[in-house]
Protein backbone atom coordinates (compact mmCIF):
# COMPACT_ATOMS: atom_id res chain seq x y z
CA UNK A 1 0.00 0.00 0.00
CA UNK A 2 1.03 3.62 -0.48
CA UNK A 3 2.28 5.64 2.45
CA UNK A 4 -0.15 8.47 3.26
CA UNK A 5 -0.25 10.03 6.71
CA UNK A 6 -2.23 12.77 8.41
CA UNK A 7 0.81 15.05 8.69
CA UNK A 8 1.16 15.42 4.92
CA UNK A 9 -0.47 18.48 3.38
CA UNK A 10 -3.46 17.98 1.10
CA UNK A 11 -1.51 19.48 -1.80
CA UNK A 12 1.38 17.06 -1.29
CA UNK A 13 -0.98 14.08 -1.23
CA UNK A 14 -2.74 15.05 -4.47
CA UNK A 15 0.55 15.97 -6.17
CA UNK A 16 1.98 12.53 -5.39
CA UNK A 17 -1.31 10.64 -5.86
CA UNK A 18 -3.65 12.48 -8.31
CA UNK A 19 -6.36 9.88 -7.72
CA UNK A 20 -6.67 11.19 -4.14
CA UNK A 21 -8.42 14.26 -5.57
CA UNK A 22 -11.56 12.19 -6.23
CA UNK A 23 -11.59 11.06 -2.59
CA UNK A 24 -11.18 14.61 -1.31
CA UNK A 25 -14.01 15.81 -3.58
CA UNK A 26 -16.24 13.04 -2.23
CA UNK A 27 -15.58 14.24 1.34
CA UNK A 28 -15.81 17.94 0.33
CA UNK A 29 -12.20 18.55 1.36
CA UNK A 30 -10.67 21.62 -0.28
CA UNK A 31 -7.27 20.51 -1.59
CA UNK A 32 -6.69 23.46 -3.94
CA UNK A 33 -6.98 26.73 -1.98
CA UNK A 34 -6.58 24.74 1.24
CA UNK A 35 -3.79 22.58 -0.14
CA UNK A 36 -1.21 23.78 2.38
CA UNK A 37 -3.18 22.34 5.33
CA UNK A 38 -2.17 18.97 6.77
CA UNK A 39 -4.71 16.20 6.37
CA UNK A 40 -5.07 16.13 10.17
CA UNK A 41 -6.53 19.66 10.13
CA UNK A 42 -9.14 18.75 7.51
CA UNK A 43 -10.15 15.66 9.51
CA UNK A 44 -10.49 17.69 12.70
CA UNK A 45 -12.28 20.67 11.15
CA UNK A 46 -14.85 18.53 9.32
CA UNK A 47 -15.16 15.97 12.13
CA UNK A 48 -14.32 13.09 9.81
CA UNK A 49 -13.37 9.54 10.71
CA UNK A 50 -9.61 9.67 10.18
CA UNK A 51 -9.08 5.91 9.99
CA UNK A 52 -11.86 5.55 7.43
CA UNK A 53 -10.55 8.40 5.28
CA UNK A 54 -6.99 7.07 5.32
CA UNK A 55 -8.28 3.64 4.38
CA UNK A 56 -10.26 5.04 1.44
CA UNK A 57 -7.25 7.07 0.29
CA UNK A 58 -4.91 4.09 0.54
CA UNK A 59 -7.34 1.91 -1.42
CA UNK A 60 -7.83 4.51 -4.14
CA UNK A 61 -4.10 5.02 -4.55
CA UNK A 62 -3.35 1.28 -4.47
CA UNK A 63 -6.02 0.49 -7.08
CA UNK A 64 -4.68 3.19 -9.37
CA UNK A 65 -1.00 2.30 -9.12
CA UNK A 66 -1.07 0.51 -12.50
CA UNK A 67 -2.63 3.55 -14.17
CA UNK A 68 0.57 5.56 -14.44
CA UNK A 69 0.14 9.01 -15.95
CA UNK A 70 2.35 9.57 -19.01
CA UNK A 71 3.90 12.66 -17.46
CA UNK A 72 3.98 13.66 -13.80
CA UNK A 73 2.90 17.30 -13.39
CA UNK A 74 5.61 17.75 -10.75
CA UNK A 75 8.26 16.87 -13.35
CA UNK A 76 6.98 19.30 -15.98
CA UNK A 77 9.03 22.41 -16.67
CA UNK A 78 6.97 25.53 -15.86
CA UNK A 79 6.43 26.50 -19.55
CA UNK A 80 5.10 23.01 -20.30
CA UNK A 81 2.83 23.05 -17.25
CA UNK A 82 1.56 26.53 -18.19
CA UNK A 83 0.79 25.26 -21.70
CA UNK A 84 -1.18 22.39 -20.17
CA UNK A 85 -3.12 24.64 -17.77
CA UNK A 86 -4.09 27.11 -20.50
CA UNK A 87 -4.91 24.44 -23.07
CA UNK A 88 -6.92 22.30 -20.66
CA UNK A 89 -8.36 24.31 -17.76
CA UNK A 90 -8.53 27.80 -19.23
CA UNK A 91 -10.03 26.43 -22.43
CA UNK A 92 -12.62 24.48 -20.42
CA UNK A 93 -13.68 27.57 -18.44
CA UNK A 94 -14.09 29.65 -21.60
CA UNK A 95 -16.56 27.04 -22.87
CA UNK A 96 -18.26 26.16 -19.60
CA UNK A 97 -18.84 29.59 -18.03
CA UNK A 98 -21.12 30.93 -20.82
CA UNK A 99 -22.98 27.61 -20.94
CA UNK A 100 -23.55 27.60 -17.19
CA UNK A 101 -24.57 31.27 -17.25
CA UNK A 102 -27.25 30.59 -19.83
CA UNK A 103 -28.56 27.59 -17.90
CA UNK A 104 -28.59 29.51 -14.58
CA UNK A 105 -30.68 32.27 -16.14
CA UNK A 106 -33.12 29.78 -17.68
CA UNK A 107 -33.84 27.97 -14.43
CA UNK A 108 -34.12 31.26 -12.55
CA UNK A 109 -36.84 32.43 -14.96
CA UNK A 110 -38.65 29.09 -14.94
CA UNK A 111 -38.34 28.10 -11.27
CA UNK A 112 -37.30 31.22 -9.33
CA UNK A 113 -40.72 31.92 -7.84
CA UNK A 114 -40.91 28.43 -6.31
CA UNK A 115 -37.20 28.07 -5.51
CA UNK A 116 -36.01 31.49 -4.47
CA UNK A 117 -32.52 30.24 -3.65
CA UNK A 118 -31.98 30.37 -7.42
CA UNK A 119 -31.71 34.15 -7.22
CA UNK A 120 -28.71 33.69 -4.94
CA UNK A 121 -27.31 30.95 -7.19
CA UNK A 122 -27.58 33.27 -10.19
CA UNK A 123 -25.87 36.12 -8.33
CA UNK A 124 -23.07 33.96 -6.93
CA UNK A 125 -22.38 32.31 -10.26
CA UNK A 126 -22.17 35.60 -12.14
CA UNK A 127 -19.80 36.94 -9.48
CA UNK A 128 -17.65 33.83 -9.90
CA UNK A 129 -17.77 34.12 -13.68
CA UNK A 130 -16.69 37.77 -13.68
CA UNK A 131 -13.81 37.04 -11.31
CA UNK A 132 -12.62 34.03 -13.28
CA UNK A 133 -12.77 35.72 -16.68
CA UNK A 134 -10.60 38.57 -15.39
CA UNK A 135 -8.37 36.06 -13.59
CA UNK A 136 -7.68 34.09 -16.78
CA UNK A 137 -6.60 37.25 -18.58
CA UNK A 138 -4.27 38.21 -15.72
CA UNK A 139 -2.62 34.81 -15.79
CA UNK A 140 -2.28 34.61 -19.58
CA UNK A 141 -1.18 38.20 -20.19
CA UNK A 142 0.83 38.95 -17.04
CA UNK A 143 1.76 36.11 -14.70
CA UNK A 144 2.51 33.29 -17.13
CA UNK A 145 4.64 35.45 -19.46
CA UNK A 146 6.65 36.59 -16.40
CA UNK A 147 7.26 32.97 -15.39
CA UNK A 148 8.27 32.00 -18.92
CA UNK A 149 10.63 34.98 -19.10
CA UNK A 150 12.17 33.99 -15.76
CA UNK A 151 12.78 30.47 -17.07
CA UNK A 152 14.83 31.90 -19.93
CA UNK A 153 16.60 34.67 -18.04
CA UNK A 154 16.16 34.54 -14.24
CA UNK A 155 16.68 37.66 -12.15
CA UNK A 156 15.82 38.77 -8.63
CA UNK A 157 13.67 41.59 -10.02
CA UNK A 158 11.61 39.16 -12.09
CA UNK A 159 11.37 36.78 -9.15
CA UNK A 160 9.95 39.51 -6.90
CA UNK A 161 7.45 40.59 -9.56
CA UNK A 162 6.30 37.01 -10.03
CA UNK A 163 5.88 36.68 -6.26
CA UNK A 164 3.77 39.84 -6.14
CA UNK A 165 1.42 38.78 -8.95
CA UNK A 166 1.38 35.20 -7.69
CA UNK A 167 0.16 36.29 -4.25
CA UNK A 168 -2.66 38.29 -5.89
CA UNK A 169 -3.52 35.23 -7.94
CA UNK A 170 -3.62 32.97 -4.90
CA UNK A 171 -5.94 35.45 -3.15
CA UNK A 172 -8.22 35.27 -6.19
CA UNK A 173 -8.12 31.48 -6.03
CA UNK A 174 -9.22 31.68 -2.41
CA UNK A 175 -12.07 34.04 -3.31
CA UNK A 176 -13.26 31.64 -6.00
CA UNK A 177 -13.08 28.78 -3.50
CA UNK A 178 -15.34 30.67 -1.07
CA UNK A 179 -17.95 31.25 -3.80
CA UNK A 180 -17.86 27.58 -4.79
CA UNK A 181 -18.51 26.59 -1.17
CA UNK A 182 -21.45 29.01 -0.99
CA UNK A 183 -22.89 27.59 -4.20
CA UNK A 184 -22.58 24.04 -2.92
CA UNK A 185 -24.25 24.96 0.38
CA UNK A 186 -27.13 26.94 -1.10
CA UNK A 187 -27.91 24.18 -3.62
CA UNK A 188 -27.78 21.47 -0.92
CA UNK A 189 -24.85 19.78 -2.67
CA UNK A 190 -26.40 20.41 -6.11
CA UNK A 191 -29.47 18.31 -5.41
CA UNK A 192 -32.19 19.02 -7.98
CA UNK A 193 -35.67 19.40 -6.37
CA UNK A 194 -38.43 16.95 -7.29
CA UNK A 195 -40.15 19.47 -9.54
CA UNK A 196 -36.90 20.36 -11.30
CA UNK A 197 -36.77 20.01 -15.08
CA UNK A 198 -34.06 18.65 -17.39
CA UNK A 199 -32.55 22.16 -17.68
CA UNK A 200 -32.37 22.31 -13.87
CA UNK A 201 -30.38 19.06 -13.90
CA UNK A 202 -28.12 20.33 -16.68
CA UNK A 203 -27.46 23.59 -14.81
CA UNK A 204 -26.46 21.86 -11.57
CA UNK A 205 -24.42 19.28 -13.48
CA UNK A 206 -22.51 22.07 -15.23
CA UNK A 207 -21.86 23.85 -11.93
CA UNK A 208 -20.50 20.61 -10.45
CA UNK A 209 -18.30 20.18 -13.50
CA UNK A 210 -16.91 23.70 -13.13
CA UNK A 211 -16.25 23.14 -9.43
CA UNK A 212 -14.42 19.87 -10.10
CA UNK A 213 -12.29 21.37 -12.87
CA UNK A 214 -11.42 24.42 -10.76
CA UNK A 215 -10.22 22.22 -7.92
CA UNK A 216 -7.78 20.50 -10.30
CA UNK A 217 -6.86 23.81 -11.97
CA UNK A 218 -6.10 25.67 -8.73
CA UNK A 219 -4.24 22.68 -7.31
CA UNK A 220 -1.86 22.62 -10.29
CA UNK A 221 -1.10 26.31 -9.84
CA UNK A 222 -1.00 26.71 -6.05
CA UNK A 223 0.65 23.43 -5.16
CA UNK A 224 2.91 22.77 -8.15
CA UNK A 225 3.54 25.71 -10.51
CA UNK A 226 3.76 28.43 -7.84
CA UNK A 227 5.61 26.30 -5.33
CA UNK A 228 9.07 27.04 -6.74
CA UNK A 229 8.52 30.78 -6.31
CA UNK A 230 7.81 30.63 -2.61
CA UNK A 231 10.56 31.45 -0.14
CA UNK A 232 12.76 28.45 0.61
CA UNK A 233 13.76 27.54 4.16
CA UNK A 234 16.93 25.46 4.08
CA UNK A 235 16.93 23.46 7.33
CA UNK A 236 20.70 22.95 7.16
CA UNK A 237 21.34 26.70 7.53
CA UNK A 238 21.76 28.48 10.91
CA UNK A 239 18.64 29.87 12.55
CA UNK A 240 20.30 33.30 12.71
CA UNK A 241 20.61 33.49 8.92
CA UNK A 242 17.06 32.24 8.29
CA UNK A 243 15.56 34.76 10.70
CA UNK A 244 17.63 37.62 9.29
CA UNK A 245 16.45 36.87 5.75
CA UNK A 246 12.86 36.08 6.77
CA UNK A 247 11.88 38.02 9.94
CA UNK A 248 8.46 36.32 10.11
CA UNK A 249 10.25 33.05 10.93
CA UNK A 250 11.10 34.46 14.37
CA UNK A 251 7.45 34.66 15.44
CA UNK A 252 6.60 31.29 13.88
CA UNK A 253 9.37 29.54 15.82
CA UNK A 254 8.49 31.41 19.02
CA UNK A 255 4.90 30.17 18.76
CA UNK A 256 6.23 26.63 18.35
CA UNK A 257 8.27 26.72 21.56
CA UNK A 258 11.57 28.41 20.64
CA UNK A 259 10.99 30.96 23.41
CA UNK A 260 14.55 32.38 23.41
CA UNK A 261 14.52 33.22 19.72
CA UNK A 262 13.22 36.74 20.35
CA UNK A 263 16.32 37.44 22.47
CA UNK A 264 18.79 39.22 20.11
CA UNK A 265 21.79 38.13 22.17
CA UNK A 266 20.76 34.48 21.95
CA UNK A 267 19.99 34.72 18.22
CA UNK A 268 23.38 36.36 17.55
CA UNK A 269 25.35 33.76 19.50
CA UNK A 270 23.81 30.29 19.66
CA UNK A 271 21.64 31.10 16.65
CA UNK A 272 24.72 31.36 14.45
CA UNK A 273 25.44 27.62 14.72
CA UNK A 274 22.04 26.24 15.74
CA UNK A 275 19.80 24.79 13.01
CA UNK A 276 16.06 24.24 13.25
CA UNK A 277 16.38 20.42 13.44
CA UNK A 278 18.95 20.69 16.27
CA UNK A 279 16.79 23.21 18.10
CA UNK A 280 13.73 20.97 17.69
CA UNK A 281 15.57 18.12 19.41
CA UNK A 282 16.71 20.38 22.27
CA UNK A 283 13.23 21.85 22.77
CA UNK A 284 11.38 18.56 22.31
CA UNK A 285 9.36 20.00 19.41
CA UNK A 286 8.30 17.68 16.59
CA UNK A 287 10.21 18.66 13.42
CA UNK A 288 7.31 17.54 11.25
CA UNK A 289 5.04 20.01 13.03
CA UNK A 290 7.56 22.82 12.40
CA UNK A 291 7.71 21.97 8.70
CA UNK A 292 3.93 21.95 8.40
CA UNK A 293 3.61 25.32 10.12
CA UNK A 294 6.28 26.90 7.93
CA UNK A 295 4.60 25.53 4.79
CA UNK A 296 1.24 26.86 5.97
CA UNK A 297 2.84 30.31 6.17
CA UNK A 298 4.01 30.10 2.54
CA UNK A 299 7.55 28.71 2.90
CA UNK A 300 9.02 25.77 1.00
CA UNK A 301 11.21 23.41 2.98
CA UNK A 302 14.60 22.12 1.87
CA UNK A 303 15.96 19.35 4.10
Amino acid sequence: MTKINIFQTLGEIVSAHPQASAVFKKYNIDFCCGGNRPLADAIREQELNGEELLSVLEEACFNAKEQVRKEDFRDMAPPRLIEYIVGTHHAFLRRALPEAGELAEKILRAHGTRHQELFKVHKLFNSLRAELEEHLIKEEELLFPLINEYEGKPSQQLFQEIRRVMEETEDEHEGAGHILKELRNITSEYVVPEDGCVTYELAYSKLREIESDLFEHIHLENNILFKRFRTIIDLSRPVHDLCKENPSVVEILRELGFDQITNPAMLNTAGRFMTIPKGAVMKGVDLGRIKIELEKRGFDIKD
